[in-house]
């Protein structure tokens, strides 16, 4: 079985993310290449080159800014670039569409939830059927996979089942919280490409912490039904696990690549917790993993004041290629770059996805988030991956923009988080040694927190069995 843990990558000595080195000719072809941006001679053919390596490797905005550098008509190659960018040559890829906004469960970092600075205005909602085979009908054309994705459950929709009829056979990417009843024989014989259950935890305790409401032993059920009904079928979408690595799931990773397989499952994924600023800094302390801030967290700190999150150097890149291939579709048919953004770019219901697509204020928010997604607050609030290229341009003209300074007096800096004596306490108290023996290999239990009288521990943290305090 394939695991692929996303998102949370080792990073290399050359800053380089583990995911990224499957291009690694590419990489040694951008190397040689980038001496040659530190003069000012003979720079237009490299550029052209590098815009085109660029865009292999899926660094769309470095090939643009590279493009851009070339006097257009020159080469084919840049010119043709900065021609998909700004004319947009090119399809959506994955159009992500929400018909549902009403959820059965109340995760605490949810806008459903009502604990968020920001909450969600369109709660409560239902694109009806009807609405839905219209939108349907309009953009079908434009994408080569519907991502059924929203602030809602997916299956509460009272007719999603209909919905999936629909839209074959165009493959159909589902998240689902696994709390309803699902249909397993309609959904291996449905076009789903790949159906993934969020399921963050082991068991009811580590799994209720955050998925508040939810049922774990339900969510297993349905899992176990829609693989026995793929194995019985001959055929179905990929199942996926999706554990989002929260504080109090991180030291149970092993144990959810067991529950994989025991399950026959067919992927897992591990995707870091999103983090927003408008969420309190206690949400934030409680949920946000702290061993990963060993291992290079993703998130360096929290700007309240701003409305800003600073990323780590290999995160903190200024592009992203949302723009260019993930439109999201909200409830009300209003749409956006991606489904982190706020910004409306225009409505499904009153115009055609290709005036969308192509419209003046598309394009201007796509060459500006090309170019330095910085510039927007709703991207300076994105917690999402942007895997730049590290340090290889400093000093070049390719050199990236710099963010924004923090405001110092409204800013929580992650690295500085130690797990306190109140979570000690609580581990204690419900004899979750294994999660202290974790926090304290990976020395973020703050120095002044006292650890319970005979508390043993093993020389590494596979070793749990033999924890116990007397």
């Amino acid at each position: 079985m394939d695991f692929y843990e996303v998102n949370m990558p080792t990073v290399l000595a050359s800053k380089f993310p583990a995911n990224v080195i499957p291009a690694a000719n590419g990489l040694k072809d951008i190397l040689t290449l980038i001496p040659m941006l530190k003069y000012e001679n003979n720079q237009e053919k490299a550029l052209n080159h590098l815009a085109k390596l660029f865009l292999d490797m899926n660094f769309a905005g470095e090939a643009y800014r590279a493009a851009k550098l070339v006097p257009y008509g020159k080469y084919r190659d840049a010119s043709a670039i900065v021609d998909m960018i700004e004319k947009l040559n090119c399809r959506a890829v994955d159009i992500n569409l929400e018909i549902i906004t009403t959820c059965n469960l109340r995760c605490p970092m949810c806008s459903n939830a009502g604990t968020t600075g920001k909450p969600y205005d369109l709660n409560g909602k239902i694109m009806p059927l009807d609405v839905f085979q219209g939108v349907w009908d309009k953009i079908k054309e434009f994408t080569d996979t519907l991502v059924l994705v929203g602030q809602g459950e997916t299956f509460t929709h009272p007719k999603i089942y209909d919905i999936l009829d629909y839209v074959a056979p165009k493959p159909v990417h589902i998240d689902t919280n696994g709390n309803v009843k699902l249909d397993a024989d309609r959904i291996v014989r449905s076009s789903i490409k790949e159906l993934a259950f969020s399921l963050d935890g082991v068991d009811q305790r580590t799994y209720e912490r955050y998925r508040v409401g939810g049922n774990f032993d339900k969510v297993i059920e349905n899992i176990k039904a829609v693989t026995r009904a793929k194995k019985d079928f001959g055929g179905g979408p990929i199942i996926s696990l999706k554990y989002v690595i929260f504080k109090h799931t991180e030291p149970y990773v092993d144990e959810a690549r067991n529950l994989v397989d025991e399950l026959g499952m067919d992927k897992l994924k591990f995707v870091p917790c999103l983090v927003h600023p408008t969420h309190s800094e206690k949400l934030i302390k409680d949920f946000l993993p702290y061993g990963a801030v060993k291992n290079r967290s993703r998130i360096k700190y929290v700007d309240f004041k701003n409305l800003t999150l600073g990323l780590t150097d290999y995160a903190e890149s200024p592009h992203c290629i949302a723009p260019l291939s993930n439109p999201q579709i909200k409830v009300n048919g209003d749409v956006t770059i991606c489904c982190s953004s706020f910004e409306v770019v225009g409505n499904i219901f009153e115009n055609t996805f290709s005036e969308i697509w192509h419209s003046e204020k598309y394009k201007a928010f796509r060459k500006e988030i090309l170019s330095n997604r910085h510039q927007f607050s709703d991207c300076r609030a994105c917690s999402r991956e942007h895997i730049n290229l590290g340090h290889i341009l400093d000093g070049t003209i390719l050199e990236y923009p710099k963010p924004q300074e923090p405001c110092e007096e409204s800013t929580l800096w992650i690295e500085n988080l130690k797990i306190d004596q109140e979570y000690v306490d609580y581990l204690t108290s419900n004899n979750l040694f294994k999660d202290i023996e974790y926090f304290r290999q990976m020395n973020v239990i703050h120095p002044d927190v006292t650890i319970p009288n005979g508390f043993r521990y093993g020389k590494d943290i596979n070793g749990f069995r033999n924890i116990s305090i007397s």
